[in-house]
Formats: C-alpha cells, sequence, structure tokens
C-alpha cells in the first residue's frame, strides 16, 4: 500500500474515531440537558404550588386547584401527578388511565432503575414514551410528579441532533480528506526529493558531480545490452593524470580538489553527449565511449590529452596539465564490466611506463600484462575466501624490554606463481577498489590471533594497517567494529596504522572517518612519519596517539648525524604531542641502544624478527627474552 494511501485511511480513521466519540458525549450532554430542564420546571413548580396553594389555611390541594396549575404550567404533551401521603392521587392531562394506576406504574418504574428512590425514569403508557421526575412539596404532605411525552419531542430532538452530527461528520470527513491528499503530496514529494538525493549521492562523486564507481557499472552493464544488439563495440577508457601527487602535495589539498574538477569540466567539454566520464577516486576517471570503434577511441583520447594541454588558472597559479590513457574494446577485451576496467587499467599503466599518453590494451603485447590481469582475478577470489596470509612482526617496548605488540602484515603465496610481494598485490587492490575487503579480511584475521594470544596469557596490541580507499569508505568503521565485536577483543587492543602521504592526500575526508574510529576506542597511529611536508599542521587536529618513525631514518643512523638528528626531533615534537614513538627498521643493537638514548618508546624491526606466522611467532613468544610479561593494567600503563 501506498504511503499516501496509508496517510488518507488513517486520517479518515481517526477522524471518523473522533466524531463517534464527541458525537456520544454531545448527545449525552443534550439528553442530560433535557433532564436538566425538566428538573427546573419541577422545581419552580413546586415551589409555586406551596406558596399559592398550599398556604398555612389550606392543606388540601383539589382537582380544580391541579388543573389551574396545569393550564399555567404545562404543555398538551405534560402530565401532572399529585400524591397525598394517604394514597389519594390527582392527575392532571391527556391520559385514560386513573390517577392510581398511574401512579403504580410510575412507582414499579422506579424499583427498576439501578438507583434506590430514584425521582426520575421513564415508562410506556398509552402507546407514548413518558420521561418522568418526580419532587416532594416543601413542608407538605404531597409529592408532585411531571410526565413528559418524548414520542415527539424527543424524536424531533434526535432527529435535528443526528443530521446535525452527521452534516458536521460530511463537512470534516470531507475536509479531512483533502487535508490528508494535500500532506500525503507534500510528505511524498519531499521523500521523493530526499531518496532521489540520497541515491544521487550513493551513484555520483561529491567533489565532481560525475559518476562514481557504480553508477558506470550500470552504464557499462547498459552498453552492453545495446552493442550485443546493434553488433557496434564501445569502447572504455581509463585515465589518471600525470604528476598529480606532486601538485597536490605542494600546493594542498584544497588545491587538488579545486584541479580535479577544472579537469573534469575540460573533459566533459570534448564528449559527445552520450559519452559518459565518471571519477573512480583521486586522480583517476573512467570514459565510456558507445557504439565507438578503435579510430574514434583513438581520436576522443587525442582531443582529451590536447585540451589539458591548455593551461588554466587555479586562484591565480597557472597550471599545465597531461594524462595517460588506456583503452579497451568490448567484446574482444573483455564481456563484463570488472574485465573491461582491469584491462583499462593495465593499458593505463603501460602508457605511463612508457610515457606514451594513450595505449589501446594489446594482451600479446606484454606478457606483463597477462600476468597482471591473473593477479587481478585470483586476488580477488583469494581475498573473497580468506586465503591471505598474515605474518606478524613484533614491537618491542623499550623501557620494559616486553613485547607490547605486533604488526599485521599481508602476505600472499600464489599457488601457481608462488610468494607474491605485497610491493606488486597491494597496488592491484588498491587499483581494483579491493583493498577494502583486504583490509578487513586482515583484521579480521589478525583480532582473532590476538584474542588467542590473550588466552594464552600474552596481553598484546595488533597493529592494522588502513589503506587510502578506506579511509573514503564512510561504512568502514561499523563494518571493522563488528569484526571487532566478533572477536572478542577490546578496541584498546587494537592499533590502526595510516600512512602519513595518505593522510596528507586526503587530510579532509579522512578527518571524519579517524574520528569515529578514536570515538569508537581505537589507537591511531602515523605510519611512515617523516617522509611528508605537511604532517606538523595536522597532529593538533587529529586524534593521532603514536608516531611511527621511517624505516629509512633508522637504518643509517650509525653513520649519519643528521638521521640521528632528524629521529631525535621527531621523537620530541611526538613527547610534545603525548604521542608515543615506534621506531621500525631496527636492525642492529648500537641502533637500539641509540633509539633508547633518544627516548624511543617502542622499537621494531629485524633485529628481533623479521616477519612470521601466527605459529612461529607464539613459539618466538615463549622463548624470547622479550616476552610480553604483564597485565592489561600494565600495558595500558606503558601505553600511557
Amino acid at each position: 500500500m501506498k504511503f499516501s494511501t496509508q496517510l488518507v485511511l488513517s486520517i479518515i480513521g481517526i477522524t471518523i474515531l473522533s466524531l463517534s466519540v464527541f458525537g456520544g458525549i454531545a448527545y449525552w450532554i443534550i439528553d442530560d440537558g433535557h433532564n436538566q430542564n425538566h428538573n427546573e420546571l419541577l422545581k419552580h413548580i413546586t415551589t409555586i404550588i406551596h406558596k399559592h396553594w398550599l398556604k398555612t389555611d389550606i392543606k388540601t390541594l383539589t382537582q380544580p386547584s391541579l388543573n389551574e396549575i396545569y393550564e399555567k404550567f404545562a404543555t398538551p404533551e405534560t402530565l401532572f401527578l399529585i400524591e397525598n401521603i394517604d394514597g389519594t392521587c390527582l392527575v392532571a392531562g391527556n391520559t385514560t388511565l386513573p390517577p392510581s394506576e398511574l401512579a403504580s406504574n410510575i412507582a414499579s418504574s422506579s424499583k427498576k432503575t439501578d438507583t434506590a428512590h430514584a425521582n426520575h425514569g421513564t415508562l410506556k403508557m398509552d402507546n407514548h414514551d413518558y420521561h418522568w421526575n418526580t419532587s416532594q412539596l416543601p413542608n407538605s404532605q404531597y409529592r408532585l410528579t411531571l410526565l413528559r411525552d418524548d414520542s415527539t419531542g424527543q424524536h424531533q430532538s434526535d432527529i435535528k441532533l443526528g443530521m446535525r452530527l452527521l452534516t458536521t461528520s460530511i463537512i470534516i470527513i470531507w475536509l479531512a480528506v483533502w487535508l490528508s491528499l494535500l500532506l500525503s503530496s507534500i510528505i511524498s514529494r519531499r521523500l521523493k526529493e530526499k531518496n532521489e538525493a540520497i541515491q544521487y549521492q550513493a551513484m555520483h562523486d561529491s567533489l565532481t558531480g560525475l559518476p562514481n564507481r557504480s553508477l558506470l557499472f550500470d552504464r557499462i552493464d547498459q552498453a552492453q545490452l545495446t552493442s550485443h544488439r546493434n553488433k557496434i563495440p564501445f569502447a572504455l577508457m581509463i585515465m589518471d593524470l600525470d604528476n598529480f601527487k606532486e601538485i597536490n602535495d605542494a600546493l594542498g589539498h584544497h588545491f587538488g580538489d579545486l584541479m580535479l574538477t577544472k579537469v573534469s569540466k575540460i573533459i566533459q567539454e570534448t564528449l559527445r553527449e552520450n559519452d559518459s566520464l565518471a571519477r573512480l577516486g583521486g586522480d583517476e576517471f573512467a570514459l565510456l565511449l558507445p557504439d565507438t570503434e578503435q579510430d574514434g577511441a583513438i581520436i576522443c583520447a587525442r582531443k582529451i590529452l590536447n585540451s589539458l594541454k591548455t593551461p588554466f588558472n587555479i586562484k591565480d597559479t597557472r597550471i599545465e596539465s597531461s594524462a595517460s590513457i588506456g583503452i579497451a574494446f568490448y567484446p574482444q577485451d573483455g564481456d563484463d564490466a570488472e574485465t573491461l576496467l582491469q584491462r583499462a587499467d593495465i593499458a593505463m599503466y603501460q602508457a605511463k611506463r612508457t610515457r606514451s599518453h594513450y595505449v589501446i590494451y594489446d594482451q600479446n603485447k606484454d606478457s606483463d600484462n597477462v600476468r597482471q590481469l591473473k593477479l587481478m582475478n585470483d586476488l580477488r577470489e583469494t581475498i573473497k575466501n580468506d586465503q591471505l596470509n598474515v605474518y606478524y612482526q613484533p614491537m618491542i617496548d623499550q623501557r620494559t624490554g616486553c613485547t607490547i605488540a605486533a604488526e599485521a602484515l599481508a602476505r600472499w603465496n600464489h599457488p601457481e606463481l608462488g610468494f607474491i610481494s605485497p610491493e606488486e598485490f597491494i597496488p592491484i587492490a588498491e587499483r581494483t577498489g579491493l583493498i577494502r575487503k583486504l583490509t578487513l579480511s586482515i583484521a579480521k584475521q589478525a583480532m582473532h590471533d590476538c584474542k588467542q594470544w590473550q588466552d594464552m596469557g600474552y596481553e598484546m596490541m595488533i597493529a592494522i594497517n588502513i589503506s587510502t580507499h578506506c579511509l573514503q569508505d564512510q561504512s568502514f568503521p561499523k563494518k571493522l567494529n563488528q569484526i571487532l565485536q566478533s572477536s572478542g577483543i577490546s578496541a584498546y587492543n587494537v592499533e590502526l596504522e595510516i600512512t602519513e602521504t595518505v593522510l596528507m592526500q586526503d587530510i579532509g575526508r579522512a578527518s571524519q572517518i579517524l574520528q569515529q574510529l578514536d570515538q569508537a576506542g581505537f589507537n591511531l597511529s602515523i605510519d611512515d612519519f617523516g617522509t611528508g611536508f605537511s604532517s606538523l599542521a595536522y597532529l593538533k587536529e587529529l586524534p593521532v596517539n603514536t608516531l611511527k618513525i621511517d624505516k629509512s631514518f633508522i637504518f643509517d643512523m650509525d653513520n649519519n648525524e643528521d638521521d640521528t638528528a632528524i629521529v631525535q626531533t621527531i621523537i620530541e615534537l611526538a613527547h610534545n604531542f603525548n604521542c608515543k614513538v615506534i621506531a621500525e627498521g631496527v636492525e642492529t643493537a648500537n641502533s637500539l641502544q641509540q633509539l633508547k638514548n633518544l627516548g624511543n618508546d617502542i622499537a621494531q624491526g629485524y633485529f628481533f624478527s623479521k616477519p612470521i606466522p601466527f605459529e612461529e611467532l607464539t613459539l618466538w613468544l615463549q622463548n624470547s627474552k622479550w616476552n610480553p610479561a604483564y597485565t592489561t593494567k600494565k600495558l595500558k600503563e606503558i601505553m600511557m
């Protein structure tokens, strides 16, 4: 049932219920008013009778006296009955019943009421319905009963009351229907606008307003149907801006956003009306060209590249841009959206490597493309089935000499290709959008292993690397918290490591998600600290607990005084911001001692252990002098 129909029926139902209740109350009030009027009339008559006819010297009331009273105060539908304490009765009015029988009927009617000694009631007499009220005359042996015939007057009153209620009901229901239709129209319109806005946001990029990956996939599916029907191929392009990272780092995130917005408008001006431009993330765009063969795609790519060569101004800064474009065609390069996107992506990276600006995908041209495509397809299945391996590298507290945490690192042993380096498969996961699922898969396994260590008596934290794509996903904090809840460990035992360069690229978008993760209780660490240019400005704004010094500064500390000075500066800076410091890449005892002298908090590196699987690290914890022999309370004290 539609919302508008539900609203109309609900308002009509409420209206009818309200009319029934208030109509009943009105009828009761009117009926009660009749009784009150007759009681008042009865009082008045008894007062007159007592004052003028029952004087001190006259102790009896005769029939003529009663008739005279009747003529003065009664109507043709009314009867007067006078009863004496000696049992004599007088009646005045139009009735065929003797006075004694009338008194008997009234007495019988009084006995049927629920209240003892009732002074009012109803009775049927001479085929008429009478309502009677009775009253004792003051200081007298007489009692007066006033009877009124309700067969005509009350019936007419009921009809009038009913007609008024019916008319009022019709008017109110008519108004209620129109009001409900108006309200339902307004609410439905606003809900429709809100749903359309939500749907638009879900299918479009918030920065440029371009279609996002989801809407692009829908349009590719539509293009497939058209291409299959018309037997005409279509082209899919992946475009990545050259040197965008350097411009973004040098001029700032806001400037980079303005540049992306400007570039998207420039590209759109070169496209046909039925072509689609989408933003996949960062500085990566996709172009869908329906009904386009190779010559048409090359012409389009050249037009885009030429348009970007023309300098443009952003905030009084002259910018020249260039791009690398990869092109794939349906159906020869793939028969689904994901395969086409992957192969266009491979061609784009080949264009970057060869600096040829645009490349058409050719599987036979480069053997690396075959490997890349295989890794893309196999990585998806590996992540889906939670088949990635997690290795751990211990982290040592330099004050106590105990293992305080372990960093979880993804490893992939391919069943055919053997060991695949993270430097190879992590970029593939990021380009294909699999990095979010990969991160959650590693987090799930790492938290499970951390719980097992806790059950063995090893109170430790677990460090998990977070990709920039995760910090752009509003649902990521909720998904991570669900994994945490199912693992049985506390958020305090989880440290999330975010690369410094990632924060610099998207600090505005990442900040909100980082705040949510901090509120959930997770510890936050900036990884590779010291490799960027703007981190100091963000330390006071982000809920960071730890700084992790990049290993490039640790490797040569023994021989390079500049590296030592940089490490010392970072340690002092972190402590001034109440942050802990982790030094990774520790390989010698001398480096470890130098770090301790400089006030470093936590050390990590091959000096202690290389990254190893869960089982091997468990044995290492049992046999190593760096064994984590402390309680949860002590762990918290160390990290404070």
